[in-house]
């Protein structure tokens, strides 16, 4: 497999986007702090580094220094015409150096299989027909049929044991294309680069997609990268029957990868689909919207997967579906931080357990179904809610069950939630490592009391508890009062009148001593 790694970054010069020829240099150190920081292995120094739109591609090789141990990527950057050794502008801050390469320091084989991403130095660059940069072009596209060229680009990768493509700016009209070869990255210019399925006949080209990247059930293909990509479906464009299963990015028999920072729209059913795959990261796409099924579908048998921080709209309505879904036949997907709003459904979770966390849904026609979302225990193997925490009956008096906080400074003053030994909910504040009841919830009748924290007495509602303190009504004028939309039981103090006034009958009356 070899020690090298590729390193994939976006260069600014004095605030602009870098294009052209720079000298980079690279060193490793164990601290991102200058002044502490120790250097591992030698400079690795690139010349004339071509840099497109601001994007480069650097392969480094630092041998085998990777043992697990944290490091930091530094990097010198100086235009490619000076030959001044002094000259390099360091970047800040140091890059922490991430997995891929300490996947060169794996335990043992089959993990190293499953987590090294194969590294080869192949790169194909593609111009589109309105493409800035052509003449850096290895495959130049007319604007017609531009999927034969970027078709072309991934068969030579193929045949190299890998690579990447990368798309620079400009509109590609293509028709499907596949990928069934391991290791391969393909990678746009972000919004500037726009993959568009041109008009198709849907009755003869059947269910297919875009971009299908397969590999076969008894051999998987792996590291498939697909990012910095708008797609665009062009669902209005089709002739035929709209109803066929046609998505924008489709992996199937995939084991590792990672769809990143793409843009889909009017997919005539799927915008990513995900089938009979593993260890896939879906991260920050979007918008995804406009599309006919779901926006992101976990579908069939895939299993390890990882959905973050992605932004769904307006999708599913064509086919009933929806915003993001999980086949009832997928399980153990991770779902963080993810939007979903004015979908058919926003959320399908179905199938094994999920972990479902920070998601927002707003606007869906349907009510969402999150029948694998799991529930987590503390303290408990059974977890019957999506959080459960539990401790066992003490007799110790003003033990505490379980409590949220959150602390203003180091050992100061606190405030959260807590349930006491008798499982009343407690809203206070804790100073110097003691709880200051200040709200109770009565678990038994659902009366509170605001004081001391104490159980409110029985027969009363709210009880306000307190040898210092006193209730002061909200203060208004006359005309401020007149506003209020009354009811009768209202209690004021009139700061135009300074008297206390209340709602009886449909007026404000002031009750005054015998």
């Amino acid at each position: 497999m070899g020690t090298a790694f590729t390193y994939q970054g976006r260069l600014l010069d004095a605030n602009s986007v870098a294009d052209g020829l720079y000298d980079l240099q690279f060193k490793l150190f164990d601290d991102p702090n200058i002044f502490i920081s120790n250097q591992i292995g030698s400079d690795i120094n690139v010349p004339d580094l071509d840099v497109i739109d601001g994007y480069f591609t650097a392969e480094l090789d630092f041998s085998n220094v990777f043992d697990g141990n944290a490091y930091w990527l530094e990097i010198g950057v100086r235009p490619g015409d000076q030959n001044d050794p002094c000259a390099y502008t360091i970047l800040e801050p140091r890059q922490e150096v991430t997995p891929t390469p300490y996947a060169l320091h794996a335990k043992t084989a089959a993990y190293a299989e499953n987590t090294a991403r194969k590294i080869s130095s192949t790169t194909f660059v593609i111009a589109a027909s309105n493409s800035k940069h052509k003449n850096r072009a290895d495959y130049t596209c007319d604007g017609t049929d531009d999927h034969v060229e970027i078709q072309a680009a991934i068969d030579a990768l193929k045949a190299a044991d890998g690579g990447q493509i990368i798309l620079l700016d400009g509109v590609y009209n293509c028709d499907p294309m596949t990928i069934t070869s391991s290791n391969i990255t393909l990678n746009g210019l972000g919004s500037s680069t726009i993959i568009k399925l041109a008009p198709q006949n849907l009755d003869v080209l059947g269910e297919h997609s875009l971009l299908l990247i397969y590999g076969t059930e008894g051999n998987h293909l792996k590291n498939i990268v697909t990012r910095n990509i708008q797609f665009d479906g062009n669902k209005a464009a089709h002739s035929g029957t709209k109803t066929v299963n046609m998505e924008v990015i489709n992996f199937k028999f995939i084991d590792g990868g990672m769809i990143e920072n793409c843009l889909i729209k009017d997919a005539i059913s799927e915008g990513i689909d995900i089938d009979y795959s593993t260890n896939i990261i879906v991260t920050k796409n979007g918008p995804i919207t406009d599309c006919g099924g779901f926006g992101i579908h976990i579908s069939e048998e895939s299993t390890d997967c990882i959905v973050i921080a992605n932004v769904v709209s307006c999708c599913g309505a064509d086919f009933a579906r929806g915003g993001i879904d999980q086949h009832s036949s997928s399980s153990q997907t991770i779902y963080i931080g993810n939007w979903a709003e004015n979908c058919y459904r926003n959320y399908s979770m179905q199938g094994s357990a999920a972990l479902f966390l920070g998601n927002h849904s707003r606007n869906g026609t349907n009510r969402d179904i999150l029948d694998a979302v799991a529930n987590y225990g503390f303290g408990t193997p059974n977890p019957h809610s999506p959080l459960s925490v539990y401790k066992a009956a003490s007799n110790t008096p003003g033990e505490t069950a379980f409590d949220i906080t959150c602390e203003l400074s180091a050992g100061g003053v606190a405030f959260g939630f807590r349930f006491s030994e008798d499982q009343d909910l407690i809203l206070d504040r804790r100073y110097a490592n003691q709880w200051f009841g200040n709200i109770c919830f009565d678990r038994n009748t659902g009366n509170m009391l605001i004081g001391d924290g104490s159980v409110p007495a029985a027969s009363a509602l709210l009880e306000l508890k307190s040898t210092n303190g006193a209730l002061l009504l909200p203060r208004m004028t006359t005309m401020q009062r007149d506003a209020l939309t009354a009811v009768n039981g209202m209690v004021i103090y009139n700061t135009t009148t300074k008297k206390v006034e209340f709602q009886e009958d449909g007026a404000w009356v002031t009750k005054k001593s015998k």
